[in-house]
C-alpha cells in the first residue's frame, strides 16, 4: 500500500472513493461536480485542511481527509 498527499490530479480518483462512503453513510445528494471542486478548493488551500490517498497496485482503495 502506498500512501500520499491528494493532490488535484488526484481527484478522479477520489471521488468514486467519496461517493462510496456516502452512501455507506446513507447521505444524500451526492454531486461529483460540487464535491469535486470542494476537494479542488481543499487541495489548493492547505489552510482548509489536508487529505490523503491509498494505493495498492496503482488503484485507488482509501482515503482520509481532516478539515
Amino acid at each position: 500500500m502506498h500512501l500520499k498527499p491528494v493532490a488535484v490530479h488526484d481527484i478522479p480518483d477520489l471521488l468514486p472513493l467519496v461517493k462510496q462512503y456516502w452512501a455507506y453513510e446513507g447521505i444524500a445528494g451526492f454531486d461529483p461536480a460540487q464535491v469535486g471542486a470542494q476537494l479542488h478548493h481543499l487541495c489548493e488551500d492547505p489552510r482548509l485542511g489536508a487529505g490523503w490517498i491509498a494505493r495498492v497496485n496503482g488503484e485507488p482503495v482509501g482515503y482520509l481527509l481532516a478539515v
